[in-house]
């Protein structure tokens, strides 16, 4: 965690560079976390990925795994930097997001602590969030620190939130209305922001076919999970 947070490679103080690098420092990360998470080839491309881009989008046939491995990297990313990254999770209905991606994360954070209590994260239940503030610590909870879950059509209502990192996850979002490419992800889409988003290929025109489709080899990368 403390490589990442130096960027995963530096210079020492003899002039060697040091380091894995962001994608050596992370999947290291992950494996000390679940060390029965599967890290196979599909997984180093997401997470190489979405080291390198902005945008990612996942396209693969049911039950390929899409969900756990975002919820994965979207986990370790909050643990390296919990206090100036706001976590957003998103699905197509509230039942959905605990059913799927929240549910994964849920289960997947309190594993991680099982293994290491010095993790952050303090699950809030009826809220759908993990905070980083402690109550015991005599603080107020700041819920733009921590991990949250939105209804994929009331995304916009966190449009305009001010935090130095932000990240969204979207799941099944072969179901996202189109809409939602011009009046939700532009005004997310800047500073230290990136986003990932998975779904089953429909092929109609929808918001995961969008994203999916990169401005000339660009904005977006494709990954296709066999």
């Amino acid at each position: 965690m403390h490589f990442i947070q130096k960027g995963g490679q530096w210079t020492k103080a003899n002039g060697e560079l040091a380091g894995l690098g962001k994608f050596g420092h992370y999947k290291a990360l992950i494996a000390c976390l679940w060390p029965d998470l599967d890290q196979h080839r599909w997984f180093d491309l997401i997470l190489k990925e979405w080291c390198d881009s902005i945008l990612l989008s996942l396209m693969g046939a049911k039950d390929a795994g899409k969900t756990l491995m975002m919820s994965s990297i979207g986990l370790a990313d909050y643990y390296c930097f919990p206090h100036n990254t706001l976590g957003i999770f998103t699905s197509t209905s509230r039942t959905g997001l605990e059913l799927r991606i929240w549910g994964e994360v849920k289960s997947l954070h309190v594993r991680a602590k099982q293994r290491f209590e010095f993790l952050p994260g303090n699950p809030v239940d009826s809220m759908h969030v993990i905070t980083t503030d402690d109550l015991n610590t005599g603080r107020v909870r700041d819920l733009r620190r921590g991990l949250v879950c939105v209804n994929g059509d009331k995304v916009g209502e966190v449009v305009g939130i001010k935090q130095h990192r932000r990240r969204l996850y979207g799941d099944e979002f072969q179901h996202m209305k189109p809409a939602f490419l011009t009046d939700g992800l532009p005004n997310l889409n800047s500073g230290d922001f990136k986003g990932i988003f998975s779904g089953n290929p429909i092929g109609d025109g929808d918001a995961l076919d969008k994203l999916a489709e990169p401005k000339e080899g660009i904005l977006g990368t494709l990954v296709v999970v066999a």
